[in-house]
């Protein structure tokens, strides 16, 4: 196999080739870091798979000067904390969903649509007094 600067001069010049073998050389680190990070393999492999495609995209800006491992280990890195943020979001979501009346579903569904977490808090607002204290005290974090 050749040196791994020549596999990554080719494939900064565009070799498929070159990056599958960089791909063969350093997957099983990378699903191994996967793993480790979100402890589900199934979600690992997806994610492995997210980090390879993020370091095609973003291997013209690879420092040669620079081991490739490193590199590599920091976008799979990376890409398990948004897939955990994710996680996170939707199960906050989730929980405060089932926290509201019955009335709010409908505003709360088109805001998780949207995607506009900041209505969310105008929901939460203009419930009565004690369900809004419910879910402030359930959710938020208490600011020191």
């Amino acid at each position: 196999m050749p040196p791994e600067a020549d596999l990554i001069r080719a494939a900064q010049a565009g070799s498929h080739e070159a990056f599958r073998a960089l791909v063969e050389r350093h997957h099983l680190r990378v699903l191994r870091t996967a793993r480790i990070l979100l402890g589900n393999p199934s979600m690992a492999e997806d994610v492995a798979q997210e980090a390879w495609v993020n370091a095609w995209r973003a291997l013209a800006s690879f420092d040669q000067r620079r081991p490739f491992r490193p590199w590599m280990l920091q976008i799979v890195t990376n890409c398990c904390r948004m897939e955990l943020r994710r996680r996170v979001s939707e199960t906050a979501l989730d929980r405060v969903e089932a926290a509201l009346p019955a009335e709010e579903d409908d505003i709360l569904a088109g805001v998780i649509q949207r995607e506009e977490f900041a209505a969310l808090d105008a929901i939460i607002t203009s419930l009565p007094a004690t369900q809004r204290q419910l879910v402030e005290l359930r959710y938020r974090k208490p600011s020191r």
